[in-house]
């Protein structure tokens, strides 16, 4: 497939990976504690409380290295998004119903956000964001591999969200 010629990047997707990496350094340190003080201890079987905390560090270092490469494309078929474990699919233009600029506010948070009224956040920063309106709603994982939900509205917080508004409603409604 030619590379597209234009790409929509998450905006602060590098602080959101150093921050993710220094959580799984903490995650590791903890999940080190909990289990050298169980066997300590002589609790062999409570050193088992690490799993968990390795599992949850594993998932954020994966995060961490597929972050930077978060990104919206414009391609022929549709519009490719592509979010670390959350997202990976082209909508097709015919399947977007409106596209406008949004707020996005701090208090509703970074990463994966469930919005409320069918909403789905794909959120790297707070500030002003794409959304777009689907006529189906397309499948997305908030807590993998565990919960998936079907969003009918997806908030992305690109660099250039009026750009991205600009390019999906040129194509998508002509």
């Amino acid at each position: 497939m030619p590379e597209p010629a234009q790409r929509f990047g998450f905006r602060w997707r590098r602080a959101g990976a150093a921050a993710l990496g220094l959580m799984t350094l903490g995650l590791l340190i903890l999940a080190g504690a909990v289990a050298a003080a169980a066997w300590l201890d002589g609790k062999f079987t409570a050193a088992l409380v690490a799993l968990p905390l390795l599992l949850a560090a594993a998932f954020t270092a994966a995060m961490a290295a597929k972050l930077p490469a978060a990104v919206v494309c414009p391609t022929a078929l549709g519009l490719a998004v592509d979010f670390p474990v959350a997202l990976s699919s082209v909508i097709p233009w015919g399947e977007i119903e409106a596209a406008a600029v949004a707020h996005h506010p701090w208090w509703h948070g970074l990463g994966i956000r469930l919005i409320g009224a069918g909403g789905v956040a794909l959120a790297t920063a707070p500030g002003p964001a794409a959304e777009l309106v689907l006529r189906h709603p397309q499948r997305v994982t908030i807590i993998p591999p565990v919960a998936r939900v079907r969003a009918r509205r997806l908030r992305l917080t690109v660099d250039d969200p009026a750009g991205l508004v600009e390019t999906v409603t040129s194509r998508s409604f002509p």
